[in-house]
């Protein structure tokens, strides 16, 4: 019973994972990419690629995807939900620098 466990918080810590959002993310903008310009190309059309949005490995990284942004946004809820609380620390950031305004709006010109 152990090994199930592990083993599905192996699964779920992978799919709520941000490296997973970002290879998801790059595939999909890669495969859209080949889909809109696969029409025009003779040699994506012999690989097939001529009708990217409506295969089932494209549909397979969209549900993915969602899967993923459901995972990431839900785990995330408990940390929101603490940083609004009203027991939540002030987060007033104070510097020690008299001029720091104006050294600041320096920074941001250069």
């Amino acid at each position: 019973m152990d090994q199930i466990n592990i083993f599905i918080d192996k699964i779920y810590n992978f799919l709520k994972s941000l490296t997973l959002t970002v290879v998801l993310l790059s595939l999909i903008a890669f495969f859209s990419a080949i889909g809109t310009i696969a029409g025009n190309v003779k040699f994506l059309k012999d690989l097939g690629l001529d009708n990217v949005y409506y295969s089932k490995w494209f549909l397979l990284l969209i549900v993915l995807f969602v899967i993923n942004l459901v995972l990431c946004t839900l785990s995330m809820i408990p940390t929101t939900k603490a940083l609004f609380s009203p027991k939540a620390p002030n987060k007033i950031f104070k510097s020690k620098r008299k001029d720091a305004k104006t050294h600041l709006i320096n920074l941001l010109k250069s």
